[in-house]
């Protein structure tokens, strides 16, 4: 799964918890950037922003209903733009 990923950027859906945030920590221990969406959850997705921040990647947090066409157009914009 590293080969080729370090240095891009994954924008992982509903990361803060279960599934979504273990697969944000494996692709940051890769070394890919990691662009992450939450919806109710302000606590975790600060406890995982720090947590994928201390394994030396970029990371945006973003709070994203992905049910909003137009919010989803933001968060992919907002990340080729930090990331």
């Amino acid at each position: 799964m590293s080969k080729g990923i370090k240095d891009k950027t994954v924008i992982i859906s509903g990361a803060s918890r279960g599934i979504g945030r273990a697969v944000a920590i494996e692709l940051a221990k890769s070394g890919a950037n990691i662009s992450f969406s939450f919806l109710q959850s302000d606590h975790n997705a600060k406890e995982l922003e720090n947590e994928l921040k201390e394994l030396g990647v970029r990371v945006g947090s973003f709070k994203v209903d992905i049910k909003d066409f137009e919010a989803v157009k933001s968060w992919v914009a907002d990340t080729q733009s930090l990331l």
